[in-house]
């Protein structure tokens, strides 16, 4: 089976947009992924130095993303290189859920 993505909520495969079938469980899953990032996805996070964490994603089109992000200081993390994304095409957007302490992977659209 070839790779099936979504593109501004509608599913491709080899470029080629494809009607949703239901029940086609490659269909299902491609679209419970672009809902999970375009609500915001729990990403996590693995520090290599005081100030450097390296993001790894698995990519609306099936490949992996890393992205690396650096905080301003020891005391609080904050997001100056916030968005990123995949040679696909697809973009993303790093966001700090204050509340849950924990970091999200949202999905930008146009």
């Amino acid at each position: 089976m070839g790779q099936i993505s979504v593109i501004e909520g509608k599913l491709y495969k080899k470029g080629k947009e494809v009607r949703p079938q239901m029940g086609n469980k490659e269909h299902i899953e491609a679209i419970k992924k672009y809902s999970e990032y375009k609500e915001g996805k729990f990403t996590e996070v693995y520090f290599e130095e005081k100030y450097e964490a390296e993001v790894s994603i698995e990519c609306l089109c099936g490949r992996n993303v890393n992205h690396q992000v650096i905080t301003d200081d020891d005391d609080e993390f904050s997001l100056d290189d916030k968005y990123f994304s995949c040679t696909c095409g697809q973009e993303y957007k790093l966001e700090f859920d204050m509340k849950n302490d924990r970091l999200l992977t949202k999905l930008i659209e146009e």
